[in-house]
């Protein structure tokens, strides 16, 4: 019993300790690899803000030891010092202020996979350069005779593994670059340690071998932060699709068009505006459920909504699913003359979609019928009348024989002959 008890806390102890590393989090969460790539995207943009000011203070580190240099030998430092001393020290600087130009030109750029790509680049260059400065710093100090003592450490090493610990925390495995990074510099320290009788490298030793594990703590920590703000923000969304989007059709329902035309309907009066209002609903619609059942009815209904966002794939298409078999659209239009054609767009788009129509339709393909009308707000704007305008020119298009657009009061030309349904 005492054992039981004794391995369940070991247990427990063990997945507190892994709670916070980034393979148990994304198991945890049901993580997919978008989220990982979104979160590591996210969190490698935000770090960038880290190594522009982490670049500066290196930038201008570099740059006062440079000119104290060169005033303590008369600038013959190259001379004195060494010229892989004074080489490291540009390296360092030339590779800070590149870091900072990659991080301006990341946030000025508009396109997000652009930003976090130079994000990215910039952290590692930033990781790159500072590793190459404290390789030829041990190196230089250890030719100079500044590390002969017994376990002398190189003056840079404090600044250097400050910056290994900032190193790209987007990578969940970058343990790995930071483990092959301490291999190399332990290489180095242990190459000087018997060709210059550099003084005990124990410490090099322990912080080569600690700096790996907690770069992956530090990069842990920032992706579990990052993750659980991505986790409660994709709550947020789902929250408020639920609120304003139809579960069927995924189109916008009667609460986000509330929403709509309350934010902004008084824009629209305050200037001339091409507005197109668009009310569509689905011919024959109730013998299509009789013939198909529900689920039929369901399945038209998402194919349809699917149809009409693909002939206008804007992510922000005003597009609402007004009850039952209405749907409503909003344009803003540069050109006016383009509302027929617009209208023609949607009513074309569910034609082609191809789907068999109910027996006794005049059509052998679901067809819809639509009413239209242009407002040239720069006056009151009053939802209700103009619902109620479009639905009457709705009705004129039913009335007309079906699968028509009316504008206006005004029937558009078919733009294009029917489309028959596939073999």
């Amino acid at each position: 019993m005492f054992s039981m008890e004794k391995e369940s806390r070991k247990d427990k102890i063990f997945e507190g300790l892994l709670f916070l590393l980034p393979p148990a989090l994304i198991r945890r969460e049901h993580l997919t690899r978008r989220d990982v790539r979104a979160i590591k995207g996210s969190l490698s943009v935000r770090l960038g803000l880290v190594s522009f000011f982490t670049a500066a203070l290196l930038s201008i580190f570099d740059l006062l030891l440079l000119i104290s240099m060169g005033i303590r030998t008369n600038w013959h430092q190259a001379e004195v010092y060494g010229f892989w001393s004074v080489f490291g020290q540009l390296t360092g600087a030339i590779s800070a202020f590149l870091v900072m130009a990659l991080q301006v030109i990341s946030h000025l750029a508009k396109k997000p996979k652009l930003s976090v790509i130079l994000s990215r680049i910039g952290i590692d260059l930033l990781y790159a350069g500072a590793a190459l400065e404290f390789m030829l710093m041990i190196y230089t100090d250890a030719k100079m005779g500044y590390t002969a003592n017994v376990e002398a450490l190189s003056p840079g090493f404090l600044l250097v593994a400050i910056l290994v610990l900032s190193q790209p925390a987007f990578w969940v495995d970058g343990i790995a670059l930071n483990l092959w990074a301490s291999i190399t510099v332990f290489a180095i320290s242990y190459a000087c340690h018997v060709k210059y009788n550099m003084g005990g490298i124990t410490y090099y030793g322990i912080l080569c071998i600690g700096l790996p594990f907690a770069a992956y703590l530090v990069t842990a920590v920032l992706f579990f932060a990052e993750a659980n703000h991505y986790v409660q923000k994709k709550q947020n969304e789902r929250l408020y699709d639920s609120a304003m989007y139809d579960d069927l059709t995924k189109c916008k329902n009667r609460r986000a068009l509330k929403s709509f035309i309350g934010e902004n309907a008084k824009r629209w009066e305050g200037k001339e505006t091409n507005l197109l209002l668009i009310i569509f609903d689905i011919d024959n619609f109730k013998e299509y459920n009789d013939q198909f059942s529900h689920p039929g009815g369901d399945h038209c209904l998402r194919v349809i909504a699917d149809s009409v966002r693909k002939a206008f794939p804007s992510p922000d298409l005003d597009f609402y699913r007004y009850g039952g078999e209405e749907f409503l659209l909003f344009f803003e239009l540069r050109d006016p003359e383009d509302a027929a054609s617009i209208m023609e767009s949607v009513r074309l788009a569910v034609r082609d979609a191809k789907l068999t129509a109910p027996e006794g339709a005049p059509e052998k393909v679901v067809t819809i019928s639509l009413g239209g009308t242009l407002i040239k707000t720069l006056g009151t704007f009053s939802f209700d009348n103009l619902l109620e305008k479009v639905d009457g020119y709705l009705y004129a298009a039913k009335r007309n024989g079906k699968d028509l657009s009316c504008l206006d009061g005004e029937f558009c030309k078919k733009q294009a002959a029917q489309t028959p349904l596939a073999n």
